[in-house]
């Protein structure tokens, strides 16, 4: 079996994780919240951090559009891959271990460091991002929410796990979705999903702002988001059956088009930022939503550009293969799981000691050896419990993939 992992997208993946842990934490100070959710900027500083390519440093909301584009594109390398056969039901497996079972045990530790530490009152010189944390008591229907991956009620527990729901269901439909996608057809039968995954975005979208019961309207706006979300895997699927054509085109450019491409990818990622007045038209319902998703797209360009560099370049390759940026990639997810509750602990009780800008600036290092310790201690006993053969019987359960026709 040929090797489907390629180490500079984990490096990419951890330097993506880190973002976001940066812009949770930042975003915890009203000046930068005010700056990121309302462009109202305190200082000529803010706006060039906000409103230019700088914020790809902070741009935790595109970090996590590269996370689903990246794992379109890693899951459907092994079926790309003529020699494998590949059964579903161990697929699954891996997908279940690999993502819930890290997921739902740091769900339960941020759990247990709520009720142990919690005072719901928040800190009123720190922004609502901050403060929409460890605001109520946990319900049943929280629970219930999180043993599912339902999307009620996460942002007060540890909000980052939105992604995980989306990330779990599209992993129980992606193998049908590559095997559409790897048939000659795989433009046209690309435009058909696409076009059905707008259309269930919508109509689950409408269908959730009628629905009065919280708990069941939370579960269709999430899936009206699976739906959305859907494409970017889709995406990432076929930039990893085409990968080879379009390196190729890549390497046969100039090399100032090369650097061009790379400065293409910064701008289109910030799209939003940088023509953030678009962005201010919020009052008309369906003209927001088409804004909203252009933004997402042409941050989705912006992601597949930079992939593209640093899959078709020796030295961004080379770069992204040192060993902390691999150690970072390794315990990104991790890293992404984590770093809310260490983020609040340390804010809540640091703070005693400490000057409070002081305690939110240690937070994202302190999650990093957080990180490697759940890393050892709970993703890889995970990973290898993934991996441990079924008794399947691969003559009825397996799917095989033949490699895509040119």
């Amino acid at each position: 079996m040929k090797k489907d992992r390629i180490d500079s997208l984990d490096s990419l993946r951890g330097i993506a994780s880190m973002i976001v842990v940066i812009f949770h934490t930042v975003v915890s100070y009203p000046a930068f919240y005010n700056a990121n959710y309302h462009f109202k900027f305190e200082s000529p500083f803010l706006e060039l951090l906000i409103t230019s390519p700088l914020h790809t440093f902070v741009a935790g909301g595109e970090a996590v559009l590269l996370f689903f584009i990246l794992s379109g594109f890693v899951l459907t390398l092994p079926f790309t891959n003529k020699s494998n056969d590949i059964s579903y039901f161990e697929y699954i497996k891996k997908r279940f271990c690999r993502i819930y079972i890290p997921y739902i045990l740091i769900m339960l530790f941020s759990i247990m460091l709520m009720f142990l530490l919690a005072n719901y009152n928040g800190i009123d010189s720190l922004s609502p991002a901050f403060n929409n944390r460890w605001q109520h008591q946990i319900t049943v229907g929280s629970i219930i929410s999180y043993l599912f991956m339902i999307g009620y009620d996460q942002t007060n527990v540890n909000g980052v796990v939105w992604s995980l729901d989306h990330e779990m269901r599209i992993s129980l439909i992606f193998p049908f979705l590559v095997l559409l996608l790897l048939k000659s057809a795989w433009l046209r039968n690309f435009l058909y999903l696409t076009i059905v995954c707008l259309t269930l975005k919508f109509g689950l979208l409408g269908l959730s702002l009628f629905i009065k019961n919280a708990f069941l309207s939370a579960f269709i706006y999430s899936l009206s988001n699976t739906s959305y979300y859907t494409i970017l895997f889709l995406i990432g699927a076929l930039f990893a059956k085409n990968r080879k054509e379009i390196c190729a085109i890549f390497i046969s450019l100039k090399t100032t088009l090369k650097w061009g491409i790379g400065l293409l990818g910064f701008i289109f990622l910030n799209f939003k930022w940088i023509f953030y007045g678009l962005s201010a038209y919020k009052s008309n319902f369906v003209f927001f939503n088409m804004i909203s998703i252009l933004n997402d797209f042409m941050a989705v360009l912006g992601v597949i550009l930079l992939m593209l560099v640093v899959l078709c370049s020796i030295k961004v390759d080379k770069f992204l293969n040192k060993k902390p940026l691999l150690w970072l990639g390794k315990i990104s997810y991790s890293l992404y799981l984590v770093h809310t509750p260490v983020l609040m602990v340390t804010i809540y009780y640091f703070k005693e000691v400490f000057p409070l800008y002081f305690s939110i600036l240690i937070a994202p290092i302190l999650a990093l050896p957080v990180a490697h310790l759940s890393f050892i201690y709970i993703e890889l006993p995970a990973i290898r419990l993934g991996k441990i053969k079924g008794a399947v019987n691969k003559t009825s359960k397996n799917i095989k993939f033949a490699k895509a026709k040119s």
